[in-house]
């Protein structure tokens, strides 16, 4: 049991961790991590935010039902954003570790909502859980890469304008 569509992962390059992207089948767009050979429960479960929510479409099947009644818990989605916001497919940028951008984005994980183009970012607290979910940029509407570049820029590949860019602070 796993993951649906791990469609980007990123590791954060100081403490290893790592971050799945995955996009969901109907209900939620989801943000995983967990040590080595965790369960993040699909198709039995879809989404939430550090909690378990059982997949609509799957949960009555007597598999399903059997694993629910066998008392395994998997490791629930860390960050779990649910369609009925708007929210469309989620693509996983790098963990910013720079000294360009702002203190604020240090260590933040960075995501795009394809199709909506709000670049998101993720910030962590120190037992690391989401304390907070923040717009870093919009109008990216098909970027499908955001990735850390050797200067501590953050750079995005945008298939709506055939781009590659980089988003740069200005004093």
């Amino acid at each position: 049991l796993g993951l649906r569509n791990p469609f980007r992962m990123a590791v954060h390059p100081g403490t290893g961790q790592l971050y799945i992207g995955d996009v969901g089948w109907g209900q939620w767009e989801e943000v995983n991590t967990g040590p080595a050979g965790a369960t993040f429960g699909w198709p039995w479960y879809e989404g939430g935010n550090r909690s378990n929510q059982r997949t609509n479409g799957y949960r009555d099947l007597p598999e399903a039902v059997a694993f629910y009644a066998s008392g395994q818990e998997p490791t629930p989605a860390i960050l779990g954003l649910p369609r009925s916001t708007g929210v469309n497919a989620i693509i996983l940028g790098d963990v910013y570790t720079g000294t360009i951008y702002p203190a604020q984005y240090r260590n933040n994980l960075f995501y795009n909502d394809l199709g909506r183009g709000i670049v998101s970012h993720v910030r962590f607290n120190a037992n690391g859980s989401v304390s907070s979910v923040g717009t870093f940029a919009t109008g990216h509407r098909l970027v499908v890469q955001i990735r850390q570049g050797p200067d501590q820029n953050l750079y995005y590949v945008d298939l709506d304008d055939g781009l590659i860019g980089r988003w740069r602070f200005v004093d």
